[in-house]
């Protein structure tokens, strides 16, 4: 069974005035012995993250499209940078290798996607193939070059938890406030 690739993405940055959390859980269950030590059993081999974030749009008519386009779009798979594990790029990416500051402890995975990201509506998706301390190989070649200091930050496939409070910040600006749990859903 291969895992469902996200068909959405939403690349609106984290509001670091509140605080943006990345929570790593497992379901898990404690069995009572009759004599002897309590035994946990975890129903997940894998770790389940989530990530919870505020958003803040920069115009009204962005602000109604994000929401159109959310609730429109709810029931699919979304991309969501990992905004805490942020690596610069150290070279120009122009071909299929993108050499960053470095790899460890940034969440990265073979086959997981990562993103080059300037804004919202600026960045391109890539499958990762490879991954070295400060290298991280893709499975196609960028289709632009993306220059020296650009963000890259790794996906979490993930569903949509919860989005709400949509508060008007100013007139034309909204604050969002968004969850994302990842997601294991398969394709046969």
């Amino acid at each position: 069974m291969d895992l469902v690739q996200p068909s959405a993405y939403f690349t609106h940055p984290a509001n670091w005035s509140v605080n943006p959390m990345f929570y790593r859980g497992y379901i898990c269950s404690v069995k009572r012995a009759v004599v002897g030590l309590e035994q946990r059993s975890c129903f997940n081999s894998k770790v389940r993250r989530r990530l919870e974030y505020t958003a803040i749009t920069g115009s009204q008519q962005e602000s109604y499209y994000l929401k159109k386009y959310m609730k429109a779009n709810r029931h699919l798979i979304w991309g969501v940078p990992i905004w805490m594990h942020e690596m610069v790029l150290t070279a120009i990416a122009s071909t299929d290798a993108l050499e960053v500051d470095s790899t460890t402890h940034r969440e990265l995975e073979v086959d997981q996607e990562v993103v080059l990201f300037t804004n919202y509506s600026t960045y391109e998706v890539g499958t990762i193939q490879t991954i070295g301390s400060t290298t991280i190989t893709l499975d196609s070649a960028v289709s632009s070059s993306w220059d020296i200091g650009t963000k890259v930050y790794p996906i979490l496939r993930s569903e949509i938890e919860s989005f709400d409070g949509w508060l008007a910040k100013a007139p034309d600006i909204f604050i969002i406030n968004i969850s994302f749990s990842e997601s294991f859903r398969g394709s046969y």
